[in-house]
């Protein structure tokens, strides 16, 4: 190896044991730090023991880690095999998380009874009882050193006047504001597609290699559970998948309206009360991107709601289906005794709670 290679492997370690470290920081909370020069394991279990670090002593050590390892990794991999390496940005991204952490509340002037009891073998304490300002100071100067990269933005897709096709159909857009409508991204929306440029990070369409937004990824370095695994749980019975992973009302009712406010089934804080007769959609132009015969109950939603959720009567697009078998851009019920619902001839092949998920769908 060339000396240049041997620094970027030596980069690559140690970003490894200390990413590892916050991990277990993480997952246990302070754990021991181990010695630079190693430890003798012929000793005896009582002379190998290491104390606990505190909290803050263990995001010291993983930051100043990061900090080293940063020095010689390089900002961007140079093709899409290594694409799951560490980067210089995931370095220092990793570094202004675990600062972040350690200056929050949680280990940061915690002096509740849970907080009291967390002592090393000596009584000494493991968070910091007395609260430290500077460390929200580590934790944004740390971030902006991400930030500074000038690397990682928001995917955005420019807006369409008209249908490209049924998968990419013109842009829906907001409703008016004074401000965002008539300015330029990232100052406004004009000239973006605020619906596509969400659902393609999502969907699969954008690869991994060219995903401006993530700072820090496996790719597609899966074994048995695979993507394609992954995607066959979601995908309906009539489109050959398992339909079998969904989500909750719950969840589905956390995104928003187009317009920003809280959504209420139809209009209401408590739709128990005088809970009105159910409307459906009758044509595809009522409320796009809604087809016929969709509950009302789903329209007029903010973009992300459309693109990752399947409720009853969305359409899945599937672009990498076979066209000869009639699986692209498919509108799918979920009633009970339909194909893609509940049935007592495959009863443990329908959504339990009627809504479904969309993710990753055109990576498969």
């Amino acid at each position: 190896m060339s000396a240049d290679e041997i620094k970027y492997n030596k980069a690559q370690a140690r970003f490894l044991r200390a990413y590892y470290y916050w991990l277990l920081l993480r997952k246990y909370g302070p754990v021991p730090i181990l010695p630079d020069e190693g430890l003798d394991y012929t000793m005896e279990y009582d002379d190998l023991a290491v104390a606990r670090s505190t909290y803050e002593e263990c995001a010291e050590f993983i930051a100043s880690e990061m900090a080293l390892a940063a020095q010689d990794l390089p900002v961007d991999m140079p093709n899409s095999r290594e694409v799951a390496r560490p980067t210089r940005g995931a370095a220092l991204a990793v570094r202004a998380r675990a600062y972040l952490y350690a200056a929050s509340p949680l280990f940061n002037g915690n002096k509740d009874a849970w907080a009291l009891k967390l002592v090393d073998d000596t009584g000494k304490p493991l968070l910091n009882l007395e609260y430290k300002e500077e460390l929200w100071a580590k934790a944004a100067a740390a971030a902006q050193e991400v930030i500074d990269l000038d690397k990682y933005r928001l995917h955005t897709v420019p807006v369409r006047e008209t249908d490209e096709s049924a998968s990419h159909p013109k842009t829906i857009t907001p409703p008016p504001h004074e401000i965002y409508s008539r300015e330029d991204y990232p100052n406004g929306w004009k000239n973006i597609d605020p619906f596509e440029s969400y659902r393609q990070v999502f969907n699969g369409a954008l690869s991994v290699y060219n995903n401006e937004e993530l700072i820090f990824s496996r790719g597609l370095n899966t074994n048995t559970e695979d993507i394609k695994t992954m995607v066959l749980h979601q995908v309906p019975r009539s489109m050959n998948g398992w339909n079998t992973h969904g989500v909750t009302l719950k969840h589905t009712n956390t995104y928003y309206m187009n317009n920003g406010d809280d959504f209420y089934a139809y209009g209401k804080e408590d739709p128990r009360i005088d809970r009105p007769d159910y409307k459906f959609t009758e044509n595809s132009e009522d409320h796009r991107p809604l087809h016929e015969g969709v509950s009302l109950e789903y329209a007029d939603r903010e973009p992300r709601f459309y693109a990752s959720i399947a409720y009853n009567g969305s359409v899945w697009e599937y672009e990498n289906a076979p066209e000869n078998e009639n699986l692209r851009n498919k509108q799918v019920f979920y009633y009970r005794g339909g194909q893609d619902g509940r049935l007592s001839s495959a009863p443990g092949f329908y959504l339990r709670t009627g809504i479904g998920v969309k993710k990753i769908l055109s990576s498969t």
